[in-house]
């Protein structure tokens, strides 16, 4: 994003700073470019006006320590969904509500 664009909001699922349980080769490659590559969190907060980041209390990969770095980097509300895994497909997950709600809240049409 170019420098000094601010954007009204940004919803994040399962979102990292530390992972687990990567064991395959897919696994690995997929993480690759979240994993190898800094992210600017300073630049996160100063460019995203409001930021809401969901997690379940069962992902196989993403730490629950996470959600503090999200709320205590990036600013974000924490959103704890129950027994989602990683909100795939393989976990059951087609629809996510508490992100509709999450996107309407950051537009103003949801308090």
């Amino acid at each position: 994003m170019p420098e000094g664009v601010k954007i009204g909001g940004a919803v994040f699922v399962a979102g990292w700073y530390n992972l687990r349980n990567l064991e395959t080769d897919d696994e690995k490659r997929i993480a690759g470019p979240w994993v190898n590559e800094p992210r600017d969190d300073k630049k996160i907060r100063q460019a995203v006006n409001r930021a809401i980041a969901i997690f379940s209390d069962n992902d196989p990969f993403v730490i629950p320590e996470n959600q503090k770095s999200w709320g205590k980097l990036i600013g974000a509300k924490i959103i704890v969904e129950h027994q989602k895994g990683h909100f795939s497909g393989d976990d059951g997950i087609k629809e996510l509500p508490s992100a509709l709600e999450a996107l309407l809240e950051i537009a103003g049409e949801k308090q």
